[in-house]
Parts: C-alpha cells; sequence; structure tokens
C-alpha cells in the first residue's frame, strides 16, 4: 500500500556529441556525480553496436 504517496526516481543520460566522439554519462538517482561514462568514435558503425 502506497498511501498515496507516489515517489519517482529519475535516471539521468547525457551525451555530449562532438564531430569525431560522443561521451554518455549516466547519473542515478540521488548522485551527485555521473556513475559512468562512455566514449565512443562518433561512426555510424560504432553508434550501432
Amino acid at each position: 500500500m502506497n498511501n498515496g504517496i507516489r515517489t519517482e526516481e529519475r535516471m539521468v543520460v547525457g551525451l555530449d556529441v562532438h564531430k569525431d566522439t560522443i561521451v554518455a554519462a549516466v547519473l542515478p538517482p540521488q548522485a551527485e556525480r555521473a556513475r559512468e561514462t562512455v566514449t565512443i568514435e562518433n561512426t555510424p558503425t560504432a553508434v550501432a553496436k
């Protein structure tokens, strides 16, 4: 039973897109800093993976 109280947790995903690379960062709920960042080449093959 939730007593009518709705709680939400949101995860934020950010993309920093440049000509040669894309950096993706994940900010979990209530975190102050990104917990995971990934850098990939900005090519159709790399993005498709």
